[in-house]
């Protein structure tokens, strides 16, 4: 298995809606937002994807303390990105 680190820094002045809504995530979730994002951008420009086919957005996430929490890890995430691709 072949691992790419990133080591990125987004400034607030330069992007401050990404900032806004990266700062509001932990760093795990952070992470995987950054790679779900990258993916929906190869997707995009491959001509693979529309935002309708790709992002679906739950109803509500589950309380942290939940035993569907860790299935439903993404569910903020998909929330984000929902939110993000608005502003696009």
């Amino acid at each position: 298995m072949s691992v790419l680190r990133i080591n990125l820094h987004i400034r607030s002045d330069v992007s401050p809606k990404l900032f806004e809504a990266l700062s509001k995530l932990p760093p795990r979730p952070r992470a995987e937002f950054l790679r779900r994002i990258a993916e929906l951008g190869l997707q995009f420009t491959e001509g693979r994807a529309s935002t309708s086919s790709c992002i679906s957005v739950p109803s509500r996430a589950p309380a942290a303390g939940s035993d569907s929490a860790q299935e439903n890890f993404g569910d903020d995430i998909t929330n984000l990105l929902g939110s993000t691709l608005s502003l696009i």
